[in-house]
């Protein structure tokens, strides 16, 4: 597998775990409680995807400097043109 596709595996398996972890959170709030006490629980939910997101593409790109470095696959490229084309 690419090192585009391992970093988009590893994206979406964070923010399926960090949207648990902040629906986790949402319910241990009270539905009567103010609309700020209920923003409360999106400080941590972007904390965690900002430093999550951070470590994994540090941990990929040491642990496969030499994929990290290349450039992208002919899928990815494939797929960059299609959009590209669609968008322009």
């Amino acid at each position: 597998m690419s090192f585009t596709g391992k970093s988009a595996w590893s994206m979406g398996a964070l923010m399926l775990v960090t949207s648990l972890f902040y629906a986790y959170l949402v319910s241990l709030i009270p539905r009567e409680a103010p609309p700020v006490v209920q923003l409360g629980p999106l400080i941590p939910y972007v904390l965690a995807v900002i430093v999550g997101s951070l470590g994994i593409q540090v941990a990929l790109f040491l642990g496969h400097p030499r994929e990290a470095a290349a450039g992208a696959d002919e899928s990815t490229e494939y797929a960059l043109q299609i959009l590209f084309f669609r968008l322009g």
